[in-house]
């Protein structure tokens, strides 16, 4: 059984100027010769999606992926700005959120009214553009707090008003950004690996799509979340490593795969990759 290394070889520091494609590429190939370690040997380079990362880790010699959590979170953030609704719903939570962080009086209004009501006495949540699920923990503190937002709000100049439709938007948005949530916890783990990848956007995607066709208030919401992660992952179920490492993953082999030849084609894919290691054996399941 194959077991996890993690070994940091290199930390430098680096000049604005060394911040270039090219630079980071000279970096990478000046360290692995360091070590000696074979380019050859380097089985994927993993990399956030800043343009001068995807210019250096995607030249001839590398094989790389870019960071998917990383990429699930840039697309929540332009959708959720892109959607003109959402984005003044956001700001209106994030005005409440605010005022009860700076205010002292509101805050023991907040939890007497928690007390009083058996409301949890958890504190209102700020998100942050740069902190990963912060705007769904934001979104789902309001709405477990909203007994006391609704009591408190004659008692405190929150300068926002909150209609039934805002609360049932909020709600929804909750739901959609939920799924978001588990897929980037998942794929955040220190043991997470690239066979994840196919499986948790396939759970991503179909739910996305029910949402769609059903909700009242968020199906463009979820559409554009559609819509925007095709754009992101093209393609995504046949992307040869992702396609193998997802197949040679005991928990999901073919099974996660939107179609039977979307299966198909990453089994002969695999196939190919074994043949010149193992012919005899490929050959045999290739006649089975």
């Amino acid at each position: 059984m194959f077991q996890r290394h993690n070994i940091l070889l290199e930390v430098i520091p680096f000049r604005p100027s060394y911040h270039s494609g090219d630079e980071i590429y000279d970096f990478v190939i000046e360290i692995l010769e360091k070590w000696d370690i074979n380019i050859n040997n380097v089985h994927v380079f993993v990399h956030d999606i800043a343009a001068n990362m995807g210019k250096a880790f995607h030249h001839q010699s590398f094989e790389s992926v870019s960071c998917t959590s990383h990429t699930l979170q840039l697309a929540i953030n332009d959708v959720l700005i892109k959607e003109k609704q959402h984005d003044a719903l956001c700001k209106k939570v994030r005005s409440v959120v605010g005022h009860f962080k700076h205010s002292i009086r509101a805050n023991k209004l907040l939890k007497k009214c928690q007390s009083e009501n058996r409301i949890p006495a958890h504190k209102f949540i700020q998100d942050v553009y740069t902190r990963w699920n912060s705007t769904f923990l934001m979104l789902n503190r309001f709405l477990e707090q909203k007994k006391s937002v609704l009591g408190l709000a004659p008692f405190i100049n929150l300068n926002v008003t909150f209609s039934i439709n805002d609360f049932t938007m909020v709600k929804e948005l909750v739901k959609i950004l939920e799924i978001f949530h588990s897929a980037i916890l998942t794929l955040s783990k220190e043991n997470s690996t690239l066979s994840e990848v196919i499986p948790l956007l396939r759970s991503i995607f179909v739910p996305l799509e029910t949402i769609k066709d059903v909700s009242t208030t968020c199906s463009e919401t979820a559409n554009a979340f559609i819509l925007k992660l095709k754009n992101q992952f093209i393609d995504f179920e046949t992307k040869e490593l992702l396609t193998i490492s997802t197949l040679l993953d005991p928990r999901f082999k073919d099974k996660v795969f939107s179609c039977a030849d979307i299966a198909q084609q990453g089994r002969n894919s695999l196939l190919n990759k074994l043949k010149f290691v193992y012919p005899v054996i490929c050959q045999t399941v290739a006649n089975t």
